[in-house]
């Protein structure tokens, strides 16, 4: 069997005063944090087939950098049910997307507290390495499953976590 491939991130760091949390920048620093991840990464398979994201501009941003550096020629996915979602709300809504079910590969941007605990719910056994979740950071793993509908809690397999 083939399996999914799910890439998890927190935005990047995002300045710390705006008049609406949902219109949030960039910090200067966050550019830094995406090459940081990027290199790290090394040799792993960068093949993307959908970035999906919330429609924060803090998350969209951080999916375009990272549009950028992978050379993504898709369209980025965002959604409203992303901002400042829930592990439950992420899940549910990778499984029931219609576009998210066409790729194999997928870049998820979210929010703390719900993108890290959707990260470590997903996971079939504990990894030490993954301990936090900062912000830039990325976690990458496989799931044994033909369809994003199948995905479920602990059934992911721990392939890398980076952070910056």
């Amino acid at each position: 069997m083939k399996n999914k491939r799910l890439w998890i991130m927190r935005h990047g760091e995002a300045e710390n005063f705006a008049i609406d949390d949902h219109e949030r920048r960039l910090s200067s620093y966050a550019k830094d944090q995406f090459q940081q991840v990027f290199e790290q990464l090394g040799t792993i398979d960068k093949d993307i087939e959908l970035i999906v994201c919330s429609d924060a501009r803090r998350t969209m941003d951080t999916a375009k950098q990272w549009k950028n550096l992978l050379n993504y020629k898709n369209e980025i996915l965002s959604s409203s049910n992303l901002y400042l979602a829930s592990e439950f709300e992420i899940l549910n809504f990778i499984q029931n997307d219609k576009k998210v079910q066409n790729a194999e590969n997928i870049l998820l941007i979210g929010h703390s507290p719900g993108i890290s605990n959707f990260a470590i719910k997903l996971m079939k056994s504990k990894n030490h390495a993954f301990q936090g979740f900062p912000t830039g950071a990325l976690v990458v793993m496989d799931l044994p499953i033909l369809n994003w509908q199948e995905i479920d809690f602990e059934l992911g397999s721990f392939i890398k976590f980076v952070y910056p």
